[in-house]
């Protein structure tokens, strides 16, 4: 289903927010985004569709520019539709749909 794999961008400034292989079945999967500021405090939460955290990390500083961050082995999750969301300082910055699919 096309709508799956929406991206959206929350914050106008930021641009390019891609998550990719999407569907896929989060054992690599990257995220990329181009930000016009540098980016203090970001962290990435993956989300059920129940809004329960189900993995959640920090990352270091990232300089303004163009970013290609690898996820963690996430292929131990129940296949479904999961939210991505990258923050700074607690402020939502980019949110993406996911849909894990295992291999059959």
């Amino acid at each position: 289903c096309e709508s799956l794999s929406e991206q959206l961008i929350i914050d106008k400034t930021e641009t390019d927010f891609r998550i990719y292989p999407n569907p896929g079945d989060f054992s690599r999967v990257e995220i990329s985004f181009g930000t016009e500021h540098p980016l203090t405090g970001l962290a990435v939460t993956i989300l059920d569709l129940k809004g329960r955290t189900v993995v959640h990390f920090e990352r270091e500083p990232l300089p303004p520019g163009h970013h290609h961050l690898n996820l963690p082995d996430c292929s131990h999750l129940p296949d479904g539709i999961y939210i991505i969301r990258v923050s700074e300082n607690s402020d939502w910055i980019f949110t993406g749909k996911y849909l894990k699919q295992s291999s059959r």
